[in-house]
């Protein structure tokens, strides 16, 4: 059942599947997750589409605030750490542990290793680094995620993408090349202290191989 707000989510049993798509922008990442569960939801598998920040209704204020153009793109690195932690609890609370609880293979677009690459690495804030994991711990607990799929992509070509997307750019996207090359240096931070399974998949390829080879990681860890 769900937590309520005061319930830590670190003592619960997790018994569904928790998996992540992170990447830095142009990488692909939102439309291979979405791939993978609408192939998984269209075989009568229960499994859910996510993304942080967001994906509960409160989160998605929490977003609104981090990505508006007037006075989120100006927030410092720390004060967007923050808003960042405090969706991603209610993320959990009210999406992905309900979820897991009933058994479902929940696939989140971002999660943590996000913050790590932006907020610390991307924004150079390395005095945050030892937080993060008490955050991650606190706040995350048993329920981190089972596996994360990093897409890595070299940055100019990921930004380059972007910019050729339908839907509108964030002030993440528009800063400098040299931002976004430091964000790419995080991920691989990230996913080199040992403590973060995970699978590193080339972003380069052409977009219809990349979901199928997505889709097929997805149903080998899952084992669907």
């Amino acid at each position: 059942m769900p937590y309520s707000q005061t319930e830590s989510v670190q003592g619960a049993i997790m018994t569904g599947m928790f998996i992540v798509f992170e990447g830095g922008e142009g990488s692909g990442k939102s439309g291979k997750s979405k791939f993978v569960v609408e192939n998984l939801v269209s075989e009568g598998i229960d499994a859910l589409w996510t993304r942080e920040p967001g994906g509960s209704p409160y989160a998605e204020i929490i977003r609104a605030v981090i990505l508006d153009q007037s006075h989120g793109k100006h927030a410092d690195a720390e004060t967007l750490f923050g808003l960042f932690w405090a969706a991603r609890r209610d993320h959990l609370l009210k999406t992905v542990i309900p979820a897991i609880e009933r058994g479902a293979i929940v696939i989140s677009d971002r999660f943590d290793g996000s913050t790590y690459a932006y907020q610390i690495v991307g924004q150079e804030q390395a005095q945050l680094k030892k937080l993060f994991w008490v955050m991650r711990e606190h706040y995350v607990g048993k329920y981190a995620p089972q596996h994360y799929i990093f897409c890595d992509l070299e940055p100019s070509i990921g930004i380059a993408r972007a910019k050729g997307r339908v839907e509108q750019t964030t002030h993440f996207d528009e800063r400098e090349i040299e931002f976004h090359e430091r964000v790419r240096e995080g991920y691989w931070e990230f996913f080199s202290t040992g403590r973060i399974p995970h699978t590193i998949m080339d972003a380069s390829l052409p977009f219809e191989e990349a979901k199928q080879k997505s889709l097929e990681l997805v149903r080998r860890l899952a084992h669907v």
